[in-house]
């Protein structure tokens, strides 16, 4: 009677236990905050290796036509990630906030932030971003997305926008 009692204790301790592997991994439905930030597992993450303009960023098309380039990034994002289920692995903090976890996310095969970078509402970033410049470098020669107009790249319009 006691060795079944102490199994079941120790069952349940065990199994109450964080378990490492998933400590760094999050999973299920996400929601786009902004063009590079997502909710996911009662979390708020940040994709790892981008950047994307901010809410409140315009850009401007061809013929000078203002338009908000950082709700489209946003939209862009936001249809990405929508009835999906994501996969994310944490790959740190950032300096610019350490509350903000940083992700690799994919949906099945699919790498969300190449998606979003491909589709030209996303660059990669300058200091984190070597994976995505392949692809940063397609849309561009393809003119997808901001690349079909004229913007400020988002850390330096952050840099005049503080």
């Amino acid at each position: 009677m006691y060795r079944i009692l102490y199994l079941t204790i120790f069952t349940i301790f065990y199994a109450s236990l964080p378990n490492p592997a998933s400590a760094n991994e999050l999973s299920g439905a996400a929601k786009a905050i902004d063009g590079r930030t997502i909710q996911i597992a009662g979390k708020t993450v940040r994709l790892y290796g981008i950047d994307s303009p901010d809410l409140k960023q315009t850009c401007f098309t061809k013929r000078k036509k203002e338009f908000p380039c950082g709700k489209i990034a946003y939209t862009a994002l936001a249809t990405l990630v929508r009835n999906v289920e994501l996969h994310c692995k944490t790959t740190g903090t950032g300096a610019e906030n350490a509350e903000i976890q940083y992700v690799a996310c994919r949906a099945g095969p699919m790498d969300i932030a190449t998606q979003h970078v491909l589709q030209g509402w996303a660059f990669a970033d300058p200091k984190t971003g070597d994976k995505y410049r392949r692809a940063e470098r397609g849309a561009r020669a393809l003119n997808e997305g901001l690349w079909k107009g004229t913007f400020e790249l988002p850390w330096v319009w952050r840099e005049q926008h503080r």
